[in-house]
Parts: C-alpha cells; sequence; structure tokens
C-alpha cells in the first residue's frame, strides 16, 4: 500500500514539476515575442557569416537561460536586430521586415517552435557571463551567441521567405572595377607630373602598396560572393604599361583614369577611400565606398565603412568586417542602376566640332545626294541623335557655329556587328553609335574624324584631320 501511495506521490510531483516548467518555459517565450530581451554586439560583433551576440534574458528559472537565450538571439537577428557598441560594431538591421513577418506568421511560429532555430546559434562558452536576480519571480541572465548569418539567411532564401538581394542568376549584372580613390592616393603622395606639369593621381604607384592591394582584393571577393564578376583594376594597369600606352593612348584631352576606365569598359567604377584611427590602443579603420557610373561618371551610391577596433587586423579585414553588413543593400542599388540601363539605354557625351568653318560650321548647309536636297549640319545632328538614340530626350549643353555639345543621350547597350562572316553583338559606346553617322557622312563626300575622349565620351569632327 505504501508502495503505492508512493507511486501516486511521485506522479502528481512530476506531474506538478512539468506544469511548473511549462508554465515558466511559456513567460520565456512570452518575454521573446513581447521583445523582452536586450542583444548588442559583442566585442567587435563577430565575422561576416557569424554575428557575436550579447543577449540578456528574462527567466524564471535559470535553467531555461541559455535555450532562451539562443532562440532569442535569432529572433534579435530577424526581426529586431542588433544593436552596435563603442568598440567597432555598427548596428545590424533585421533581416525580416513587418510585412514578411506578418504574412509567413505560421512559417515563424513552426520555425521557433520546432527548434529550427537551435541549428543557427551557439554559445562560445555555454557558461553566462553574468547573472543579476531582479524579484522572487525574475532573473536576468546575459550570454554571448553566436548566430550563423550566412546560413540563416540562406535558409529563408531557400524556403522562400527571402529573395536574394544580388546573388539572382536571372538578372543581368553590371560589370565593376575598383579604384583607391584619387583623394587616397593623393593624400599618400602617389602622384606624377602630367605634360603640363600638374600633379596627377599616379595609379600604377598605387597598386604597389600592399594594403591598396589587400583592401581591393577583399571587395573584389564580397562582389564574387555574390555573383558579380568584378573587372580588375591592377590587371588593367599593368597591361597599359606593358603596351606602353598608359600615355600613348590615342585618345585626347583625357585623364589616366579616363584611359583606364576605356580599357577595362566596366559599367561601374567604385572609387574606396580610408583612414585608420589609433588611438594608441586599438586601430580602426574609417572610410567610404562611391559608387559612379563608368560612362557619365555620375555618382549615384555611397557607403560608409566603419572597421572594427583591432590592435593587429589588417585594411583589408577591417574593410570586409567594416562593409559586409551593408553590402547586399549596396549592391542592390547598382542592380537598380543597372536595370535603369538596360531598360532604358545607358547615357553618354557627344560632342560634335567643325575644322573648316568656310563648308561645315554648324549653321552651314550641306547637300545630300539620296534626298537632293540641303540640310543644316546643326539639324542634321540632333536629327540623327533623336532617331538613333534610345531615347529623344537630351539634354543641347552648347550648340555654336564651331561646336554642338549633347548630355545624357541614352544609346543601346548592345548593337549589331555585321562583317564578312556574319553578324555579331559588341558592347555599345559613344564611338560605335557615332560611327553610323560617320557613314553617311562619307557617303555625301563629307569628310570627318571620331575622337575617343574617354569611357562615355566621343567627338565628331567635320572636316579633315591634321
Amino acid at each position: 500500500m505504501r508502495k503505492i501511495i508512493g507511486s501516486i506521490l511521485a506522479v502528481i510531483f512530476t506531474l506538478s514539476l512539468s506544469a511548473q516548467t511549462n508554465r515558466e518555459q511559456n513567460i520565456a517565450d512570452r518575454n521573446t515575442a513581447e521583445w523582452r530581451y536586450d542583444a548588442i554586439c559583442s566585442g567587435s560583433g563577430g565575422a561576416e557569416t557569424n554575428y557575436l551576440i550579447r543577449i540578456s534574458v528574462y527567466v524564471p528559472d535559470q535553467r531555461l537561460a541559455l535555450e532562451q537565450a539562443k532562440k532569442n538571439a535569432v529572433h534579435a537577428v530577424l526581426f529586431k536586430g542588433v544593436s552596435g557598441n563603442n568598440q567597432g560594431c555598427s548596428q545590424k538591421d533585421q533581416l525580416v521586415d513587418y510585412q514578411i513577418s506578418s504574412s509567413n506568421i505560421g512559417y515563424f511560429n513552426n520555425f521557433f517552435n520546432n527548434n529550427t532555430y537551435s541549428r543557427f546559434a551557439t554559445s562560445p562558452t555555454g557558461v553566462a557571463t553574468e547573472i543579476v536576480k531582479l524579484d522572487r519571480k525574475n532573473l536576468r541572465v546575459d550570454f554571448v551567441i553566436s548566430v550563423q548569418i550566412a546560413s540563416l539567411r540562406s535558409q529563408l532564401e531557400t524556403d522562400g521567405i527571402l529573395s536574394s538581394l544580388a546573388v539572382d542568376d536571372s538578372v543581368q549584372k553590371p560589370s565593376i572595377i575598383i579604384f583607391p580613390s584619387e583623394v587616397l592616393i593623393s593624400d599618400k603622395g602617389w602622384t606624377k607630373k602630367n605634360s603640363r606639369g600638374e600633379d596627377v593621381a599616379d595609379f600604377e604607384k598605387a597598386f604597389l602598396n600592399f594594403d591598396v592591394n589587400t583592401a581591393i582584393t577583399e571587395l573584389e571577393q564580397l562582389l564574387i560572393d555574390r555573383g558579380f564578376q568584378p573587372k580588375s583594376a591592377q590587371q588593367t594597369v599593368n597591361a597599359l604599361k606593358e603596351a606602353k600606352t598608359i600615355d600613348e593612348v590615342t585618345m585626347t584631352e583625357t585623364s589616366d583614369l579616363d584611359k583606364l576606365l576605356a580599357t577595362a569598359k566596366a559599367d561601374i567604377r567604385w572609387e574606396v577611400t580610408w583612414k585608420i584611427i589609433d588611438d594608441g590602443f586599438d586601430k580602426q579603420l574609417q572610410g567610404q565606398i562611391r559608387a559612379f557610373d563608368a560612362y557619365m561618371n555620375v555618382t549615384f551610391a555611397a557607403q560608409n565603412i566603419t572597421g572594427p577596433k583591432t590592435m593587429s587586423g589588417s585594411v583589408g579585414e577591417m574593410i570586409r568586417q567594416g562593409i559586409t553588413d551593408e553590402i547586399d543593400a549596396f549592391l542592390k542599388q547598382h542592380q537598380n542602376h543597372f536595370k535603369d540601363i538596360v531598360d532604358n539605354g545607358r547615357k553618354v557625351k557627344l560632342e560634335f566640332r567643325t575644322n573648316d568653318l568656310d563648308y561645315y560650321g554648324m549653321n552651314s548647309s550641306v547637300y545630300f545626294s539620296e534626298f537632293n536636297s540641303e540640310f543644316i549640319l546643326g539639324d542634321l545632328i540632333t536629327n540623327f541623335v533623336g532617331n538613333r538614340a534610345k531615347s529623344t530626350i537630351f539634354d543641347t549643353t552648347s550648340k555654336t557655329q564651331t561646336q554642338v555639345n549633347l548630355e545624357n543621350v541614352r544609346i543601346d547597350l548592345m548593337i549589331e556587328q555585321k562583317g564578312p562572316f556574319g553578324s555579331t553583338e559588341i558592347a555599345n559606346n559613344p564611338e560605335e553609335f557615332l560611327k553610323e553617322f560617320q557613314k553617311v557622312l562619307s557617303q555625301n563626300d563629307i569628310p570627318s574624324f571620331i575622337t575617343n575622349l574617354g569611357l562615355g565620351r566621343a567627338r565628331l569632327t567635320f572636316g579633315e584631320s591634321f
């Protein structure tokens, strides 16, 4: 009889304990759902694939704290974000916005209730860093938790919750080339004299610097990881050096940067600059990346870089850690810019000049035999551009007897090139665009020549070349 009574009491005690544990677990889960936790970067915030988070959880029983800390850390990364600190870790925005979370409530309920979250969170030590008793029924327990952000995002993309910001093989991507900024080059003294005796950026000298090479290599790898194929600025510099064309390219009125861009033919140019703040204990990198349309030399996006505080980290490592959290949103701006180019045409500058005012001034009449008619040369220019460009809307910045300058002329990204062996598509540029006009002029005995003035600028001159 005593054994039976003992068994009954044991069952009652177990059920009571289980009920208490469930109640405590429910309280802890409710605290999570109500965002009753604190999430802040731990130290430098971890690496690019893992966030290191100091998480404070509020629980009635210390035994619940570690698992709840993992759950709360993942919850913060998904929905709340992680606060930055003064040790070099910047604030990390949440992965999932309100609209996505509210339309996928069932998915996220299963994600947390079925312990899926636990695959993406670990405690490096498994030991609380601090335990504070708040009152008779509540504790605040602190842990450092590592959240595998890259794997977590990949899982959400696989499950169709998030779409990839940059890596999408179905979307055409712009080509990107990365240079140290001319401000950085000037500050470091990597300059040379041009033909007019002026100090200009010496890119060849800049790429001999170890920090420049490692920084740009790290940024190129970030692009490769996201499905882009960056063009190497250093290889372009070396190719021009070997061909001895850095000062002999047949373009006039162009800088070395223009010549490099014309050779590489990238869609977008990055200029990266940085400085190292050293307080005597730690170093911290602060910098910026500016994205330019390589053809128009116009900035369309910029991103600040704040690296982690470190005693021994390289410039490349600090840049990579400082930009990783923002790179996808930054590249999204590139995709939007490039989509506009694909859909509406690339913007370029066209210039028209004359070497012979007697016959080919912009107000002069020229005879076209196939029409048995004369046309004003300046009107002929706008007629050609208006009919061959992707848009009839462009800016006439100058129109005189000696010159016509047109900006924001949109041309097709690719054109068909015909030859004896058939037709092929090639990348379009201002020089190629003007060749059709030059051919028509030649057929009507009007001499002209085209000068390449850079990647997004070309000039057609009426008259014989000197």
